[in-house]
């Protein structure tokens, strides 16, 4: 079978076709496709090869225009919905102007309205869909009293671990520190918390280890990194443990990092020990003693024996 030879002439009519009606970024790929479909037709011993190829072409223009015709309804319909827009927004401002009481009633309704909607499902996602990120939260309980100031010591944390309606009991309060030697300056959310605080929450570490225990000397300087903080500020570096941190001018040894979702209390993103610095709180150190409950122990029974 002699095959047929190039149509060189066809080839450069289609080109300049192409390039009438293909935008310039996808000239090369369309007009390569067309030439292919050309030889694979040749292959296979079709005869209607110019026709077929004129086909091609005439399809391809069709698609072109029916595109344009689409994109310029798409921007026709933009334009009409940003003039509707703005219509309704001199709309809003002329009825505002005329009666500005009872549309600034309507907005402040509404305001709310959205306001505790987001509310609402910010707290039911929080405590209804997502799981807390510790265990058996169900016995987790909280003993507050008015502001007393404590010392450093692990007296109060000590007091309550003794009581046998309890199976660990630590305390914490809340406040924040100055991240400084890393870069810029950072203002972090601090807590303190002793080593009985991660015991009750029932949280282990990802990396190292929680709090120390107090010594002689009370509580040594360490910290312990929230996750994010972890991979926010120290760019997830795994030989951080063990190193040296400087918050309030003062320096910290990092002993653990806590895993992802763990940040109570609040949105804590490092944890400091009692006593370690008087600035963290901001005010007098009065800490909340946070307690597990033991096995078999009721909520009502936990209050009467305290």
């Amino acid at each position: 079978m002699t095959q047929a030879p190039r149509p060189s002439r066809l080839f450069t009519i289609g080109g300049a076709i192409v390039a009438l009606v293909v935008p310039r970024d996808r000239r090369e790929m369309v007009e390569g496709d067309l030439i292919e479909l050309w030889h694979e037709r040749r292959q296979i011993g079709r005869r209607d090869l110019r026709r077929a190829y004129v086909r091609d072409l005439a399809g391809l223009v069709a698609a072109t225009r029916r595109q344009r015709r689409r994109d310029a309804r798409s921007i026709a319909q933009r334009l009409r919905g940003g003039f509707a827009m703005w219509m309704d927004v001199r709309h809003a401002i002329r009825v505002f102007r005329r009666q500005p009481v009872f549309t600034a009633a309507a907005v402040l309704t509404l305001t709310l309205g959205i306001a505790a909607s987001t509310a609402i499902f910010t707290a039911v996602d929080r405590l209804l869909l997502r799981p807390l990120p510790y265990p058996t939260p169900e016995q987790l309980m909280e003993v507050r009293k008015a502001p007393i100031r404590f010392g450093p010591g692990p007296a109060l944390s000590q007091a309550f671990r003794a009581l046998e309606i309890f199976d660990g009991a630590g305390v914490y309060d809340s406040g924040g520190t100055n991240l400084e030697g890393r870069g810029e300056s950072a203002r972090l959310v601090a807590a303190i918390a002793d080593d009985g605080f991660f015991e009750a929450m029932g949280v282990g570490p990802l990396l190292g280890r929680p709090m120390p225990s107090h010594t002689a000397d009370g509580f040594p300087h360490f910290a312990v990194l929230a996750y994010d903080t972890w991979v926010a500020r120290f760019q997830g570096d795994r030989a951080i443990v063990g190193t040296a941190i400087t918050l309030n001018g003062k320096s910290y040894t990092v002993s653990g990092v806590m895993p992802p979702g763990f940040r109570f209390p609040g949105r804590t993103e490092v944890w400091l020990p009692p006593g370690a610095d008087f600035q963290v709180t901001g005010t007098a150190y009065a800490p909340t003693v946070v307690a597990r409950l033991a096995a078999g122990v009721t909520i009502e029974r936990a209050r009467a024996a305290l």
